[in-house]
């Protein structure tokens, strides 16, 4: 290929279009998907090489415009949150009935201990307290927080440009590893009490088998569809609808993602409403699931690698990464640990505590 084809193609793929931004989606989720195939110490990481192809790619200035980057991830995290909730929707009630107030202490006591070691970062390690509050956000994969964070400092005037920038270059060095390290830490859980998926998945199957939907592969209809647009909208529009806590500088939203994920779990709970039949077979919900979190975690690392690198590579940046991965790890390992020692869990319901208490949905 001549130099100057070459630079045409480069050119084509750095010139933001909607030609160039489907191309670059699908060879991140390409490459990405290879990349998770590959072993590291007899592990395969999957639909986390996704997340590593979207930084390297935006490392080489291969990325996306921010609001197409924007409206892809929120789509991605919308389907995926949704198929998720349609999934386990059947069981949900009865669980919260059962489990509801343990699983939510323990959810609680992450989020205390990360902000312990947040803390900590700020006056034992020295970081500025703007950047402890980013790299916070990003360790417990938390876009929501880091918004907070940037509006209440636009009140201060105190605050200069430079230093309004921190929460978002330490959410930006965190992320990676807040999406990796609650990973890691199901995997060294896992083989630290030797668990045996088999084993786990017959006893979590048994306990919840009254609860199994008997959905079977059918026609795609439009009776079935229907009720899968509709309840992403209500989901979104659920999501959106602001409300005021007093004490709080803004509104707090369950966001796209909690909004989905709530009419989700209800709907399916339902069943169905009048004509339509909300819930879907489970090949269906689990493409969805899929086709959501990759692209979820291709806009990720396409808006990321830029800052990461930099911050990572100049300054501070592995100190950030450092403390960073401390927020992440830390708690959701010491609660896990303890979990399974004191209340024997069954290891797909931790695996799902520990996801949740950090908002990690790819974990």
């Amino acid at each position: 290929m001549s130099q100057s084809s070459m630079t045409t193609l480069l050119q084509f793929f750095t010139t933001p279009s909607v030609p160039q931004a489907l191309l670059v989606i699908a060879l991140v989720s390409i490459v990405g998907l290879f990349l998770g195939q590959i072993k590291f110490l007899s592990i395969q990481f999957g639909i986390f090489g996704v997340l590593v192809a979207g930084l390297l790619f935006s490392h080489f200035q291969i990325t996306l415009s921010d609001p197409v980057s924007e409206i892809l991830r929120d789509f991605g995290l919308v389907l995926f949150v949704y198929a998720v909730g349609l999934q386990v929707g059947p069981g949900f009630l009865s669980t919260l009935k059962k489990q509801g107030i343990i699983l939510n202490s323990l959810a609680a006591l992450i989020v205390v201990l990360g902000v312990g070691v947040v803390l900590l970062s700020h006056f034992v390690g020295g970081l500025p307290l703007l950047a402890s509050c980013g790299i916070y956000s990003g360790a417990v994969t938390n876009t929501p927080s880091l918004a907070t964070v940037q509006q209440v400092i636009k009140g201060f005037p105190t605050v200069t440009p430079e230093a309004a920038l921190l929460p978002a270059l330490g959410y930006a060095v965190s992320y990676p590893f807040g999406v990796f390290g609650v990973i890691l830490a199901m995997l060294l859980i896992r083989r630290f009490f030797k668990v045996s998926i088999e084993a786990e998945r017959h006893g979590f199957s048994s306990k919840r088998a009254h609860h199994s939907d008997a959905a079977t592969v059918g026609s795609v209809s439009l009776p079935k569809i229907l009720p899968l647009f509709i309840g992403i909208f209500l989901g979104v529009a659920l999501g959106s609808i602001p409300v005021r806590i007093h004490g709080l500088p803004g509104a707090i939203r369950l966001g796209v993602a909690g909004g989905p994920l709530v009419v989700a779990l209800i709907l399916s709970h339902m069943r169905r409403v009048g004509p339509f039949h909300f819930r879907l077979p489970t090949p269906i919900t689990t493409i969805l699931r899929e086709f959501g979190i990759i692209l979820f975690l291709a806009c990720v690392g396409l808006r990321s690698g830029g800052p990461f690198l930099k911050v990572l590579v100049h300054g501070d940046g592995l100190q950030w990464m450092m403390w960073g991965a401390l927020v992440t790890f830390v708690p959701v390992f010491l609660v896990a640990v303890f979990t399974r020692l004191v209340y024997k869990m069954n290891f797909h319901t931790l695996v799902g505590l520990m996801a949740g208490s950090m908002t990690d949905p790819s974990a």
